[in-house]
């Protein structure tokens, strides 16, 4: 039976409690029998939200028991609001959408999914994507009035920028509309929206795919020798793949170095204690890294192996080691560095990241990352590749789809392809084949061709075993046949 209820708040029932020397617990149920005795009990007026809280009972449509509170301030308040969750109950059964849905904004959604998204891994993201680069557009527009038109019309403000706004690489708007895409299966499943999202059908930009990148052997040395006090970091990323986020988070006891077969427990990144792929992975260490770890266990004073300046985790890590790499790879030769475009005209490149002035007028000019270049990342693309099996890499790397690892990070050897090239059977030489006597002599040959020219001037099809069985062809010109 469906019914609705009032429980007093904990300052009511400390009153109550002293008023008739009654201790807390059991406090309403010893009241009830007084007054079954015929003793007059004084009851606080039951209203909300002076002296409690107004809540429902009854069962949902999957017969499962609910008690939700509610903001209603009176008894009737509180049964209107029990008729409306009824009648909710009853079309759910019955698939239909509720009779008191409430149309809501797409900022309000963003707002609230937001709010229960706070802490994760993925917060930061998603808030920077919705706030500068959807809701400006579409945040006033009700969820049930954005259509795949104005998605798709979306993407292309984004992607030709213009009004102070800096156009977008086509990745950077399929973030941007994935993120879109999940406010509405947010809203869907709290019930707030019904139907297909509108991203569903409208047309995205196409991202180029790209070859992965990789260091060579000789590039890797030459970055090693150039890192300074970052050459072990660097040594044990391109050796074990690790990300920004595993290595900052990276403990010693994550370690296990005092084995026969020395590795490490890849258990957590800077933002939560699971990795990315929220499955931890064991990858093994090389003996020589295994044994430059040791050493610097012994003189460590942090829990952490890569700590910070204050001893603790590593903050801005993707920042922090990005930036060390990148002026590694300019002092080894390898990349041109940040680059500096002044509205004078004139280009420059420079070693570091930070403003610099420009050599032809008094302007200051910010840097900016130059596509294509070297970065942290391709250290991780590059163990992928040295270890020459993609599976192998995609368990290693910890990736659940192999093509995630195939597409973005495992580059195929063009010397070994070529290898197997040069070996393949039909790709041999006649020459060669002649000299191993896999070739078969001219009086063969000609006899070969004397009978496909005879079986060609023949009504006899040459793809047919018997004529008998296929049928005959009747040649009516000399390009065109047809079957009787």
């Amino acid at each position: 039976m469906a019914r609705v209820f009032f429980r007093y708040s904990e300052e009511v029932l400390d009153a109550l409690a002293a008023q008739y020397g009654l201790e807390r617990k059991g406090l309403i149920g010893a009241l009830q029998k007084r007054e079954e005795v015929g003793e007059k009990v004084v009851w606080p007026r039951q209203e909300a939200p002076t002296n409690g809280t107004w809540y429902l009972d009854y069962r949902d449509a999957a017969k499962a028991r609910q008690q939700p509170s509610t903001i209603a301030r009176t008894k009737s308040e509180a049964e209107k609001k029990l008729r409306d969750a009824l009648n909710d109950t009853d079309d759910a059964k019955a698939g239909r959408r509720p009779t008191r849905f409430r149309p809501m904004r797409l900022s309000d959604a963003a707002a609230e999914m937001l709010k229960l998204r706070v802490g994760t891994p993925s917060y930061v993201m998603d808030e920077l994507n919705l706030r500068l680069h959807v809701l400006p557009f579409l945040g006033r527009k009700f969820l049930t009035e954005i259509t795949p038109a104005d998605v798709e019309e979306l993407a292309v403000i984004l992607s030709r920028g213009g009004k102070g706004r800096k156009a977008l690489a086509p990745g950077s708007v399929q973030q941007a509309i994935r993120r879109l895409a999940s406010v509405f299966t947010w809203a869907k499943k709290k019930k707030l929206f019904f139907g297909d999202s509108p991203t569903r059908e409208a047309k995205r930009p196409k991202i180029p795919k790209r070859l992965p990148k990789r260091l060579s052997d000789v590039q890797v040395v030459k970055l090693l020798s150039e890192s300074r006090q970052w050459h072990d970091l660097f040594w044990v990323a391109a050796t074990t793949g690790l990300r920004e986020g595993e290595l900052c988070a990276l403990e010693w006891t994550h370690l296990v170095l005092d084995t026969e077969e020395p590795h490490v427990l890849v258990a957590g990144s800077h933002s939560a204690d699971t990795p990315k792929d929220f499955e931890e992975r064991v990858v093994p260490i090389p003996r020589d890294v295994a044994e430059m770890l040791r050493r610097r266990r012994d003189a460590a004073t942090s829990r952490y192996v890569w700590p910070g300046p204050d001893g603790g985790m590593q903050r801005c890590a993707d920042t922090v080691y990005g930036d060390a790499f990148k002026e590694a790879a300019v002092r080894a030769g390898l990349v041109r560095g940040w680059a500096h475009a002044c509205n004078c005209g004139h280009h420059f490149f420079a070693p570091t990241r930070r403003p610099r002035r420009c050599p032809k007028c008094p302007a200051t000019v910010l840097p900016k990352v130059v596509r294509g270049e070297f970065t942290f990342r391709h250290l991780r693309s590059t163990y992928a590749s040295a270890l020459g099996n993609p599976v192998l890499a995609q368990k290693a790397l910890g990736h659940s789809d192999l093509s995630t690892t195939m597409v973005h990070y495992y580059q195929v050897d063009a010397a070994k392809v070529r290898e197997a090239a040069e070996v393949l059977p039909f790709a041999v030489g006649a020459g060669r084949l002649a000299a191993t006597g896999q070739m078969r002599d001219k009086s063969t040959q000609h006899s070969n061709q004397e009978e496909v020219s005879a079986m060609l001037a023949s009504d006899v099809s040459p793809l047919s075993p018997s004529s008998q069985a296929l049928g005959r062809w009747s040649r009516t010109t000399p390009s065109q046949y047809s079957f009787p």
